[in-house]
Protein backbone atom coordinates (compact mmCIF):
# COMPACT_ATOMS: atom_id res chain seq x y z
CA UNK A 1 0.00 0.00 0.00
CA UNK A 2 3.01 2.31 0.89
CA UNK A 3 4.55 1.71 -2.33
CA UNK A 4 1.56 2.39 -4.29
CA UNK A 5 0.96 5.81 -2.88
CA UNK A 6 5.01 6.68 -3.03
CA UNK A 7 4.21 5.60 -6.95
CA UNK A 8 1.00 7.59 -8.02
CA UNK A 9 2.74 10.39 -5.48
CA UNK A 10 5.92 10.08 -7.77
CA UNK A 11 4.41 9.77 -10.82
CA UNK A 12 2.16 13.14 -10.01
CA UNK A 13 5.44 14.99 -9.08
CA UNK A 14 7.12 14.31 -12.75
CA UNK A 15 3.91 14.51 -14.24
CA UNK A 16 3.51 18.60 -12.56
CA UNK A 17 7.27 18.95 -13.47
CA UNK A 18 6.73 17.94 -17.53
CA UNK A 19 3.77 19.77 -17.67
CA UNK A 20 6.13 23.19 -17.92
CA UNK A 21 5.86 24.73 -21.23
CA UNK A 22 8.92 25.90 -23.49
CA UNK A 23 11.46 28.17 -21.70
CA UNK A 24 14.44 30.30 -22.62
CA UNK A 25 17.80 28.64 -21.41
CA UNK A 26 20.16 31.37 -20.44
CA UNK A 27 23.10 30.54 -22.26
CA UNK A 28 25.72 31.91 -20.36
CA UNK A 29 24.68 30.07 -16.92
CA UNK A 30 24.30 25.88 -17.41
CA UNK A 31 20.72 24.92 -16.14
CA UNK A 32 19.64 28.43 -15.32
CA UNK A 33 16.56 29.36 -17.22
CA UNK A 34 15.15 32.98 -17.14
CA UNK A 35 11.37 33.77 -17.18
CA UNK A 36 10.07 34.68 -20.61
CA UNK A 37 9.11 38.15 -19.54
CA UNK A 38 12.31 39.53 -18.66
CA UNK A 39 15.03 41.16 -21.49
CA UNK A 40 17.81 38.56 -21.75
CA UNK A 41 21.08 40.26 -21.59
CA UNK A 42 22.88 37.43 -22.89
CA UNK A 43 21.25 37.76 -25.85
CA UNK A 44 22.86 41.06 -26.45
CA UNK A 45 26.74 39.42 -26.53
CA UNK A 46 26.08 36.52 -28.74
CA UNK A 47 22.34 37.35 -30.26
CA UNK A 48 21.87 33.58 -29.97
CA UNK A 49 19.72 31.55 -27.57
CA UNK A 50 18.41 28.56 -26.44
CA UNK A 51 14.60 27.23 -25.60
CA UNK A 52 14.25 23.98 -23.89
CA UNK A 53 10.84 21.89 -24.12
CA UNK A 54 9.37 18.53 -23.72
CA UNK A 55 6.78 17.47 -26.17
CA UNK A 56 5.37 20.91 -26.66
CA UNK A 57 4.07 21.84 -30.75
CA UNK A 58 6.52 23.96 -32.92
CA UNK A 59 4.51 26.22 -33.41
CA UNK A 60 4.70 27.09 -29.32
CA UNK A 61 8.19 27.35 -29.53
CA UNK A 62 8.33 29.03 -32.57
CA UNK A 63 6.15 31.64 -30.62
CA UNK A 64 8.39 32.23 -28.00
CA UNK A 65 11.24 32.67 -30.03
CA UNK A 66 9.94 35.32 -32.43
CA UNK A 67 8.80 37.05 -28.63
CA UNK A 68 12.15 36.90 -27.22
CA UNK A 69 13.60 38.38 -30.71
CA UNK A 70 10.55 41.11 -30.70
CA UNK A 71 12.25 42.53 -27.58
CA UNK A 72 15.14 43.35 -29.79
CA UNK A 73 13.19 44.61 -32.36
CA UNK A 74 14.64 41.62 -34.52
CA UNK A 75 13.37 38.55 -36.26
CA UNK A 76 13.81 34.77 -34.99
CA UNK A 77 16.08 32.60 -37.12
CA UNK A 78 15.58 28.43 -36.12
CA UNK A 79 19.37 27.43 -36.09
CA UNK A 80 19.35 23.81 -34.74
CA UNK A 81 17.65 20.98 -32.83
CA UNK A 82 19.18 18.85 -30.08
CA UNK A 83 18.20 16.04 -27.66
CA UNK A 84 18.76 15.50 -24.46
CA UNK A 85 19.98 18.58 -23.82
CA UNK A 86 18.36 20.10 -21.15
CA UNK A 87 16.20 19.09 -18.25
CA UNK A 88 14.67 15.43 -17.91
CA UNK A 89 11.05 16.92 -18.36
CA UNK A 90 12.02 19.23 -20.80
CA UNK A 91 14.63 17.36 -22.92
CA UNK A 92 14.68 18.82 -26.47
CA UNK A 93 17.01 22.09 -26.98
CA UNK A 94 16.53 24.28 -29.91
CA UNK A 95 18.50 27.43 -30.77
CA UNK A 96 17.83 30.60 -31.96
CA UNK A 97 19.73 33.43 -33.15
CA UNK A 98 17.81 37.14 -33.18
CA UNK A 99 18.94 38.85 -36.95
CA UNK A 100 17.90 41.69 -39.05
CA UNK A 101 17.19 39.60 -42.52
CA UNK A 102 18.75 42.33 -44.27
CA UNK A 103 22.38 42.12 -42.49
CA UNK A 104 24.48 38.79 -43.81
CA UNK A 105 27.73 38.67 -44.12
CA UNK A 106 29.00 37.81 -47.83
CA UNK A 107 29.05 33.83 -47.40
CA UNK A 108 24.94 34.05 -46.24
CA UNK A 109 25.58 33.95 -42.66
CA UNK A 110 23.79 36.84 -40.12
CA UNK A 111 25.74 39.16 -38.41
CA UNK A 112 24.66 40.14 -35.14
CA UNK A 113 22.74 42.92 -35.33
CA UNK A 114 23.42 43.69 -31.17
CA UNK A 115 26.69 43.77 -31.21
CA UNK A 116 28.09 47.26 -32.71
CA UNK A 117 31.38 46.00 -33.43
CA UNK A 118 29.99 43.36 -36.08
CA UNK A 119 27.62 45.64 -37.42
CA UNK A 120 30.31 48.47 -37.91
CA UNK A 121 32.30 45.29 -39.68
CA UNK A 122 29.56 44.67 -42.05
CA UNK A 123 28.58 47.93 -43.03
CA UNK A 124 32.50 49.02 -44.00
CA UNK A 125 32.38 45.32 -45.96
CA UNK A 126 29.61 46.63 -48.23
CA UNK A 127 30.24 48.17 -51.40
CA UNK A 128 28.77 51.39 -51.80
CA UNK A 129 25.45 52.10 -53.78
CA UNK A 130 26.58 53.52 -56.65
CA UNK A 131 24.21 57.30 -57.35
CA UNK A 132 21.92 55.90 -60.01
CA UNK A 133 21.43 58.70 -62.38
CA UNK A 134 18.23 59.16 -65.04
CA UNK A 135 19.37 59.79 -68.16
CA UNK A 136 19.18 62.85 -70.34
CA UNK A 137 17.56 62.53 -73.94
CA UNK A 138 19.92 64.58 -76.40
CA UNK A 139 17.69 67.64 -78.36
Amino acid sequence: MRRTIAALALTAALSACSSQGPFVLNPDIPGAIIPVNTTVDPIRATGRFSICYGFDKADKVMALAKRTCREYGLEAHFIQTELYSCRLTAPQKADFQCVNPKMRWPNGTYVNPLNPKEVKAWSESRPLTPTVRSAETPD
